[in-house]
């Protein structure tokens, strides 16, 4: 599954797989506390993420197996899209909206599967190339800041255990 996210190669079908195994994890607030910095959602996103969640799997319930493998065809085809729309019991734009995020997705995923993390300054497309290739060291300093490795750290004083000490 990572293979075929990061080549681009992922369709519609494997993103319902994904949303089901997330619904058999619990609830999308469940799921979010667990990421960090996510915990802070409010309930009402929480609301309208699973709602939306539940949106997709009308839309692409509603879609045929050829038109989850080559989510292409829908891309240039309004009248599929209108019949998805039709049968889910959405708008024509919520099917165009799902369509065109999804193909943001993937190509998201193929930058990142060269490398590119796109909108993220600093890391490893971003500007600096990769400092993971052969050859590249990491400039001095940290994001421009002169300096280089953090100053040692001074010993801790240990200190005296309570309890049963060594057994």
């Amino acid at each position: 599954m990572q293979e075929k996210m990061l080549s681009a190669k992922f369709d519609f079908t494997d993103f319902l797989k994904q949303l089901r195994l997330m619904k058999n994890m619990g609830s999308l607030g469940g799921i979010m506390k667990l990421i960090p910095g996510m915990g802070k959602l409010s309930d009402d996103q929480l609301k309208q993420g699973e709602t939306q969640l539940k949106r997709c799997e009308a839309m692409i319930n509603s879609m045929t197996k050829q038109e989850r493998k080559d989510p292409e065809l829908l891309a240039s085809s309004p009248s599929r899209r209108r019949r998805i729309a039709s049968g889910s019991g959405y708008k024509e734009s919520d099917v165009s909206k799902l369509v065109a995020d999804f193909q943001k997705m993937r190509s998201l995923m193929q930058q990142m599967g060269q490398g590119n993390f796109p909108g993220m300054p600093g890391m490893f497309g971003g500007g600096m190339g990769n400092p993971l290739a052969a050859g590249n060291r990491p400039a001095p300093g940290w994001r421009g800041y002169p300096g280089g490795a953090p100053a040692a750290k001074k010993k801790k004083k240990e200190k005296k255990k309570k309890g049963f000490g060594t057994l």
